[in-house]
């Protein structure tokens, strides 16, 4: 078998004029002593939950339950017209109807209900979320009612 490969040209296969390449080899070794101490990279997604304006946003499924959160170009009533977001790696379909990963941290955005937010976060505590004061102002008592009704949260 030898034989056959002494006498094959070197560069059989390829297109007149065209070059050779060259092998691709590790031009180092890895040390795998400098890698031991490596610190512990970030969570996937961050804890809080903040509160967002549907109005603000370009949301229109619910992250949790997949379902709609406005029908374009509507803004439903108070208090329905108040999400939670969270930036998380989310896995969505491509165009193929693959179900992928983002490549980075994305906003993803829940109904202001705690079902839809525990289909997708086991871990979730009223806690969680972060109300940021002029939200806070801009919330009416129906809002109010609405969040200590579904998550147990008082808001002042």
């Amino acid at each position: 078998m030898t034989s056959v490969r002494r006498n094959v040209p070197s560069n059989a296969g390829q297109k007149p004029g065209q070059k050779q390449r060259k092998p691709r080899g590790r031009g180092h070794s890895r040390n795998e002593g400098e890698h031991a101490q490596r610190t512990p990279t970030s969570s996937k997604s961050s804890n809080s939950h903040n509160l967002r304006w549907l109005a603000e946003t370009r949301a229109y499924i619910c992250y949790g339950c997949k379902k709609a959160l406005r029908v374009r170009p509507h803004i439903p009533p108070v208090p329905y017209d108040v999400v939670l977001t969270r930036k998380e790696m989310h896995m969505y379909k491509n165009r193929s109807g693959e179900l992928t990963y983002s490549i980075k941290l994305e906003p993803v955005f829940y109904h202001l209900r705690k079902s839809c937010v525990l289909k997708k976060n086991e871990n979730f505590t009223k806690k969680d979320i972060t109300i940021g004061s002029e939200d806070l102002n801009k919330l009416c008592d129906q809002h109010k009612d609405h969040i200590r009704h579904e998550f147990g949260l008082v808001v002042n």
